[in-house]
C-alpha cells in the first residue's frame, strides 16, 4: 500500500470504520479544516488514533510511543522475526 496525499479525517470517519478508506500507520492526516498535520496510528473500536504535531523530534518519539501502545510496532516486529527464521 502506498501513502496518499494528506487525508482529511473530519467527515471520513465512517469511511475509515467501514473499510472503504484504508490508511497505513504514518499516513499524514488532518483532523479538521486548517488544522496542523498529524500522523495516523490506527483505529480501534470507536477511537481513531493520531499523533498531533509534526516537525519535531519529540513528535516522532510520541508517534512511535503511540504505535507501541496501539500494538502496531510489536505486530510488525513479530512478522519480521517470523519471516527471518
Amino acid at each position: 500500500m502506498k501513502y496518499q496525499k494528506t487525508v482529511q479525517l473530519w467527515g471520513a470517519e465512517s469511511l475509515l470504520r467501514s473499510g472503504e478508506l484504508r490508511l497505513q500507520p504514518g499516513q499524514w492526516v488532518q483532523c479538521g479544516r486548517d488544522s496542523a498535520l498529524a500522523r495516523y496510528v490506527g483505529i480501534r473500536g470507536n477511537s481513531i488514533w493520531v499523533a498531533h504535531g509534526t516537525d519535531t523530534p519529540c513528535t516522532l518519539k510520541e508517534f512511535l510511543n503511540q504505535l507501541r501502545a496501539f500494538g502496531t510496532v510489536r505486530q510488525r516486529e513479530r512478522k519480521f522475526r517470523k519471516g527471518t527464521r
